[in-house]
């Protein structure tokens, strides 16, 4: 595998240039990193327990700080933006993966949803993978790569985790992808088909895209999904997007999705949930429910923003345009995806042993109150309740 890795600036992330269209579609993120990390930490960077360090543990030569890196995935040249926080210190670090929207690219969402703030005081590292074909996106079933189906992005995202894993110490049990939009729905077909990679996800503003008899996850799949109840372009309820919206940016007939219901539905079911949800949160618009007594521990949340549109909850508000918000609906303040998100996904890994089936799941660490083991320690914190991103004092964490 080549791979060719290019230093940059990081001034470059204020020279934007993305077609209005291209706007419509792009999240948008907050540097609150929420609630402080627990466990040990060496100066300053808290630190994880793992099962599955890397190869690169011990011998790993990646400095922090972020770069971009090529590699070829499947006969195609792809790449991707890599992250890593300034307490890395080669030992193993989580990693997530964060996909951009449709008609986006890894620059935009980066720069929008600002998940490297968390990800620099929480110590974990963040890949954002670039779409391809023209426009830009995912082949993540209903949406939204209509000109070349065949093409295998699941794979793609696997060979990055793999490249990343040759030069960095990762914790391989501690890899999660959540993504905007397009990005949402990949985050799903990762679930169904990376679930050996894959220890949670967190889906923004995108439902199930693959048939459901398509999704056969080895395990049970933590689920942290955000919407809004006003999105145009991803419907709550289900169906098909604005036809005057859609037209902007596709040729093609508005596509049907399913609802946010049918997908946590869906989630719940296969995850072997309880029936009734519990209200984990609930701040300004902004309210979490959480799905508990799944099987192997796992939970699914799901974060409704009421009247939100197709956005990054807690994004910057300078990063989406007013004319843009004038179309896709607005964007709440009243809780931070990218925090919550870190919240959600450190009290996740991978079964100690986990080959594809079920035998080897342990309980997982509950959200929201994730504890993290550390890995010098050998003890556990705990987090729970308190700070609320975007108003203070008003969110409740039960």
């Amino acid at each position: 595998m080549c791979v060719r890795r290019l230093s940059r600036c990081a001034s470059s992330l204020l020279a934007w240039a993305v077609p209005a269209a291209g706007a419509l579609t792009l999240s948008c993120g907050s540097s609150s990193s929420g609630a402080p990390a627990t466990g040990s930490t060496e100066g300053g960077a808290p630190t994880y327990d793992t099962n599955a360090p890397s190869a690169a543990c011990g011998a790993s030569n990646t400095a922090p700080g972020t770069t971009t890196v090529q590699l070829m995935s499947g006969g195609i040249a792809r790449n991707y933006i890599l992250h890593v926080p300034p307490g890395y210190a080669g030992k193993p670090t989580p990693l997530v993966i964060n996909m951009h929207g449709f008609l986006s690219s890894a620059s935009p969402q980066e720069t929008w949803t600002e998940m490297n703030g968390v990800a620099d005081s929480e110590n974990f590292i963040v890949a954002y993978p670039n779409g391809a074909g023209t426009p830009s996106s995912w082949n993540a079933g209903s949406c939204c790569e209509y000109s070349d189906t065949s093409r295998d992005d699941v794979a793609f995202i696997s060979a990055v985790i793999d490249d990343i894993a040759q030069s960095t110490c990762l914790a391989l049990d501690r890899v999660y992808a959540t993504g905007m939009s397009n990005g949402g729905f990949m985050s799903h077909n990762l679930g169904c088909n990376l679930s050996d990679k894959i220890a949670a996800i967190g889906p923004v503003s995108g439902v199930l895209g693959i048939a459901p008899v398509d999704c056969m996850p080895g395990r049970p799949i933590p689920v942290m999904e955000f919407h809004g109840t006003a999105d145009p372009l991803v419907p709550y309820d289900g169906g098909t997007p604005s036809p005057a919206l859609w037209s902007l940016l596709y040729s093609n007939a508005p596509p049907e999705f399913a609802s946010v219901a049918d997908t946590i539905g869906f989630w719940t079911i296969k995850d072997g949930c309880g029936a009734t949800p519990q209200q984990t949160y609930s701040s300004g618009n902004a309210t979490c429910e959480t799905y508990s007594g799944c099987q192997g521990g796992a939970v699914v949340t799901l974060c409704t923003i009421d009247g939100g549109g197709h956005t990054w909850p807690g994004g910057n508000p300078s990063a989406l345009p007013s004319f843009a918000t004038n179309l896709v609906g607005p964007m709440t303040q009243s809780i931070s995806a990218s925090s919550q998100l870190w919240t959600f996904f450190k009290g996740y890994k991978l079964p100690v042993g986990f080959d594809g089936g079920m035998t080897a799941v342990p309980p997982y660490m509950n959200y929201p109150n994730a504890s993290v083991a550390t890995s010098d320690a050998g003890d556990a914190g705990t987090t729970s309740g308190g700070a609320s991103d975007g108003a203070p004092g008003d969110a409740t964490l039960e």
